[in-house]
């Protein structure tokens, strides 16, 4: 069984005891790639074909998405300024014909929701295979123990971007508190069983399989048994268990996230960041088991974030959905970069005075972390959404089948690395293998969108 992964532990080393980015470097990739995106939008071609315009969203997004998270990564300040530059020239180019987004009546259907929500997984998609080889920079990794590494948004981005489009934060209807004894048991077992039971099948055939296949796991990630998935289902567990009056998630996650920050400073942080392991189940799998407090709360606070982008009456979208006022409009915008500008400012108060960012704990540096980026590319696109073309053909089909478009991105990645030794491969074929990679995880998801595949578990 060894033989399948010989080189299984230098494949952990070379994922290990990193430190991370700087903060203002991940600011600048979480510009950057949906300014690809915006780009791509300008060059829209009327009347063209399904499999053209893919080849198209390829070309534009994901390929110079590959290069600046590898081998052009040292250039990504100035990268970014060059796609800035073409995307200012191109707003002013009158030849260009494009399809504009309509406004929906409808607050949730928002477009740049969607565009935001496939960033997200294309970052996710590209990051989970090139970390293996050279080309992509350690810096960009999971971090150790303290850090902002942009992997490290990975599992806290799902669940922010997924509490954000959540039943509850799409409700003008305030849900009344419930409890597992008086209301679980009697009519929200099935509902619950549909919601987390998926998640802990694929969290149980990640296991087996990473086990059975010999494949190569970071322990300091989320313990030994424990995965991405357990954590989503925790949290989906958690949260159908209780429910909140919609207008009180924030207080709920502020609170949540107070208690687990004072337990982490009073010495859970020790325990959970301890190299040593017993054989206890808990002890085996701490760092997946005690950071799922930290999720919770960034899910109620997500919802909040979207209940008010939805429906508050002085909220983000107002302008989009009823008024055509529009100093209204820029308002409105400015407060959602004002918020998110505060966002990072809180990030770096709590980095520097109460606890450095720890994606391994949870803690509440991190969970502010991970609310700001997601809120910069929000931000970004809704600013930019009067200029946005018709929904790209590769956006539509990442959205119809996210976690769907993830897990083949796994099985993908197992494969490629069962395959070879990644870690030395020379970076310029890691970046055509990641490249290829790429095109085939695109064909496949298109190939679902043609065939109207559509698969849904949280």
């Amino acid at each position: 069984m060894g033989q399948l992964n010989p080189n299984k532990h230098l494949k952990e080393e070379f994922v290990s005891n990193l430190q991370g980015s700087s903060k203002i470097e991940i600011a600048a990739l979480s510009a950057l790639i949906p300014a690809l995106v915006i780009l791509r939008s300008f060059a829209i071609l009327p009347q063209k074909g399904f499999w053209t315009c893919l080849a198209l969203d390829f070309t534009f997004i994901v390929l110079p998405t590959v290069l600046s998270l590898t081998v052009l990564a040292d250039k990504v300040y100035g990268i970014a300024l060059l796609v800035s530059i073409l995307l200012g020239m191109s707003s002013f180019l009158p030849f260009l014909e494009r399809e504009k987004l309509k406004s929906s009546s409808i607050p949730f259907k928002r477009p740049f929701l969607t565009y935001y929500r496939f960033v997200m997984m294309l970052v996710t998609c590209v990051t989970i295979l090139a970390v293996d080889f050279t080309a992509f920079p350690r810096r960009y990794a999971k971090t150790e123990t303290y850090g902002t590494g942009l992997m490290d948004l990975g599992v806290g981005s799902f669940v922010a971007a997924n509490a954000i489009v959540s039943r509850q934060a799409r409700s003008r209807e305030l849900l009344y508190v419930t409890f597992l004894v008086v209301d679980v048991i009697r009519t929200r077992t099935v509902d619950i069983l549909k919601s987390v039971s998926p998640l802990l099948a694929l969290g149980f055939v990640r296991l087996i399989a990473t086990k059975g296949a010999d494949y190569q796991v970071h322990v300091g990630e989320y313990g030994v048994h424990w995965n991405f998935f357990f954590t989503l289902a925790a949290v989906s567990l958690l949260t159908s268990v209780i429910r909140m009056p919609v207008s009180y998630c924030g207080y709920l996650g502020l609170g949540i996230l107070s208690v687990h920050q004072f337990t982490l400073l009073c010495g859970l942080k020790d325990y959970i960041l301890s190299p040593h392991r017993s054989s206890g189940l808990v002890d085996l799998n701490k760092e997946g088991i005690f950071s799922i407090f930290g999720y919770w709360s960034l899910y109620f606070l997500s919802v909040h974030l979207g209940q008010h982008i939805f429906f508050n009456p002085g909220g983000f979208l107002k302008w989009i959905a009823s008024s055509s006022n529009e100093n209204s409009h820029w308002l409105s915008i400015a407060e959602l970069w004002l918020l998110d500008g505060a966002l990072w400012l809180l990030v770096v108060v709590l980095d520097s005075i109460v606890e450095n960012v720890s994606r391994r704990t949870c803690n509440m540096a991190y969970v502010m972390f991970v609310l700001a980026q997601n809120l910069e590319v929000m931000a970004i696109f809704a600013s930019a959404e009067a200029f946005l073309s018709s929904k790209l053909v590769l956006v539509e089909a990442v959205d119809d089948n996210m976690l769907l478009t993830f897990l083949v991105a796994n099985v993908l990645t197992g494969l490629v690395n069962l395959s070879m030794d990644t870690i030395f491969v020379l970076p310029g074929l890691s970046v055509v293998i990641v490249v290829g990679y790429m095109a085939l995880l695109v064909a496949i998801v298109a190939m679902f969108k043609v065939y109207k595949i559509r698969a849904k578990f949280w």
